[in-house]
């Protein structure tokens, strides 16, 4: 049986960056984008452009997830606020998952990388970790 795989998005404020990943943390696809200074839909369609790209080059992954540099609302998956990009109150997690037909995670851009690092980096075994990103702005997550 092939390694289980899901869609990976790092979104900061100047790019956006992804790939299929498999259970063993290898990445198989990439894809880049480069913010242009869009509005909300095009922004929204560069999420779903970029995660359509990966997915035709390997049509079994089960998940996507999304780290977003925006405060996000972890119950509902609704992007609260974001001082780069235009996502101010999009439902992220439900529009994202209809348009593409999978089950989707988002969070935090900071907190996803950490969470990435205690799981399989840097930080793995560790008891306690913090990440401070710095970037467009400056973010982190424990």
């Amino acid at each position: 049986m092939p390694p289980r795989r899901v869609i990976g998005i790092d979104a900061g404020g100047t790019k956006l960056l992804g790939g299929v990943v498999d259970e063993e943390m290898v990445v198989h696809h990439r894809v880049r984008r480069i913010w242009r200074g869009a509005d909300r839909q095009e922004t929204l369609a560069i999420f779903t452009e970029a995660v359509e790209e990966v997915r035709a080059a390997s049509p079994d992954v089960e998940a996507i997830a999304f780290g977003i540099p925006a405060l996000v609302d972890a119950e509902t998956g609704v992007s609260r606020w974001s001082n780069h990009l235009p996502l101010d109150g999009v439902p992220f997690r439900d529009l994202m998952s209809e348009r593409l037909g999978l089950p989707v995670l988002v969070d935090n851009d900071g907190n996803a990388s950490m969470l990435a690092e205690a799981r399989a980096g840097a930080a793995q075994g560790a008891r306690h970790a913090v990440m401070i990103s710095l970037g467009t702005g400056i973010g982190g997550g424990l």
